[in-house]
């Protein structure tokens, strides 16, 4: 594995570590209280919204990029979490207050729940 853009599964994951899906998945929730695939699928999306600062790339491309698979995907998660499409949050990209919003409701969706998505 090269990067985390390349990973889609927890069982990933622990193949590369030499470790079981199961055993990963504990260790994760007693240390880091997150679920990995969580903490993973934030991880892209914070990466897809650094790539949004990039008039260039197209969000179906930034979704590609950022290992989400499709738009659909991206468009799913930034309705989950921010309630908004990756449109208008492309929109406040470059708003360093509006960076700092999206960067806060990330660390509380990552903390309010503790199930895998």
């Amino acid at each position: 594995m090269e990067n985390f853009t390349q990973i889609e599964t927890c069982t990933d994951i622990a193949d590369y570590l030499g470790v079981s899906s199961t055993h990963l998945s504990r260790e994760f929730k007693s240390h880091l209280s997150i679920a990995p695939k969580k903490l993973l699928l934030t991880i892209k999306l914070a990466y897809s919204i650094q790539m949004m600062k990039s008039p260039g790339l197209k969000l179906f491309e930034i979704s590609d990029l950022a290992g989400l698979g499709n738009l659909k995907r991206l468009n799913e998660l930034c309705h989950k979490i921010f309630s908004t499409s990756p449109s208008n949050i492309r929109k406040s990209a470059c708003n360093p207050k509006a960076i700092h919003f999206i960067e806060l409701q990330l660390k509380h969706y990552l903390n309010c729940s503790k199930r895998v998505e």
